[in-house]
């Protein structure tokens, strides 16, 4: 024998109960009647014809209003009993298999984990994905045309609040959204309106083609093309290996090399044929450097050689030199001597014997004096002083072994006003 038992639910006969007024001729019962001939109405227990009431879908209307009564009316409807439809919460995953089609909206109210969802999702295209709290685990694919891809979410959000997308996992979040009406409301510094790709997790943020990282901004905030920004030091603001470009920036410095990158120190971008060359500005001075091409290979360490220095007051200096009090061009040559070319910026008082000192120096000293109006070009070299142009009371000029220089000496006999300005080389440690 079969049962069928299990498939088999619903009840054959519906019970409605109506409280009558005196007045009132029209009920609504809670199923729909189809015709009068599926009720049976009893008023006070006594059966009424169906002559005496009509039946449209779910209302039924007397021809007279029954009495005032609680619950003195009472309509009974059948119904069909249904065959092989599950009782609810009686389906099991095991009882499904094959592809399954929902003939409208499917809601779950518990977190979504699969492997693979395809085609749009929700109601139409643009999919749009109606939450508001949960999590969504698994891997999203669309199997639409090109021209369609870029439906495949559309979040949106408040004018106020903005709107935005996340991907995470337990140690990073990757969000992407517009800003709100204000700024600031969905990601910390962003302006009113403004888009935002990025991490708001303490991690690094990559882009990356044929799946080779290009480009890294690191969790600290600095930025390399072709290099791991992480090891750069805290001023380090840009670096683009691939092109062999670094540009520094700090507090009172900044610096641009070129076929150089900064990764622990300032390295080669590779074997090139190039020097290597850089620009630094720090704490006022400007300074050129160099170094010789690389015959080894990429990321050897750099030693910079200085070429050229203009300093905070004005004084430029050419190669590894540090220039004296009141010098405008110091220019190191070959070996231990260098060229400077001087000048005092105002004019001095200088009582009567008063000195000057040229120390290790020779040269062309032009001694001027406001006192006198004097002037006075003198050359000097070899233990020689000449006066070689000029006139007028500006005081002398002597060799003085002890300096291996010169010495001017206010001998005039009284106070005079001078400056001087010379030209000179020297023999350096």
């Amino acid at each position: 024998m079969y049962t069928v038992s299990v498939g088999v639910s619903g009840n054959n006969l519906n019970s409605d109960l109506f409280s009558g007024n005196g007045s009132t001729t029209a009920f609504t019962l809670s199923i729909n009647a189809v015709n009068k001939a599926n009720t049976q109405v009893f008023i006070s227990g006594v059966y009424q014809q169906k002559g005496t009431y009509s039946v449209s879908n779910a209302t039924l209307t007397f021809s007279e209003a029954p009495p005032s009564g609680t619950n003195n009316i009472e309509v009974m409807t059948f119904t069909q009993t249904e065959v092989n439809v599950p009782v609810d919460s009686t389906i099991t995953s095991a009882k499904l298999s094959g592809d399954l089609v929902t003939p409208g909206a499917l809601q779950v109210t518990g977190a979504l984990t699969a492997a693979s969802i395809s085609g749009p999702l929700g109601a139409s295209n643009p999919a749009a994905v109606a939450a508001t709290t949960g999590v969504f685990s698994g891997m999203i694919t669309k199997n639409n045309s090109p021209a369609t891809l870029s439906q495949f979410m559309d979040v949106t959000g408040s004018t106020t609040s903005g709107a935005q997308g996340r991907i995470r996992n337990t140690a990073a979040i990757l969000q992407v959204g517009i800003e709100g009406s204000a700024g600031g409301a969905t990601l910390s510094g962003a302006s009113a309106y403004s888009g935002f790709i990025g991490t708001t997790s303490n991690t690094d943020f990559h882009i990356h083609t044929n799946n080779v990282v290009r480009a890294t901004t690191s969790a600290s905030g600095h930025f390399g093309v072709g290099v791991v920004p992480s090891a750069y030091a805290s001023g380090f603001g840009l670096d683009l290996a691939t092109r062999g470009i670094g540009l520094f920036g700090g507090n009172d410095s900044g610096a641009l090399s070129i076929n150089a990158y900064f990764n622990s120190g300032w390295k080669y971008k590779g074997a090139s044929v190039f020097k290597v060359t850089q620009a630094e500005q720090f704490d006022g001075a400007f300074k050129w450097r160099s170094a010789p091409a690389n015959a080894g290979a990429a990321g050897d360490a750099i030693t910079w050689t200085d070429l050229m220095t203009l300093d905070p007051v004005g004084r430029l200096r050419l190669n590894a030199h540090t220039a004296t009090a009141n010098t405008t061009l110091s220019i190191k040559s070959v070996g231990n001597s260098d060229s400077q070319i001087n000048s005092t910026d105002n004019a001095a008082v200088y009582a009567n014997g008063a000195t000057v000192d040229f120390p290790s120096r020779s040269g062309v000293v032009i001694v001027n004096s406001w006192t006198s109006g004097g002037v006075r070009i003198i050359t000097c070299g070899a233990g020689a002083v000449t006066v070689v142009g000029g006139s007028g009371v500006v005081g002398t000029i002597s060799y003085v072994a002890g300096l291996s220089g010169y010495r001017w000496t206010n001998d005039t006999g009284g106070t005079i006003e001078a400056n001087f300005f010379w030209i000179s080389t020297r023999t350096t440690a």
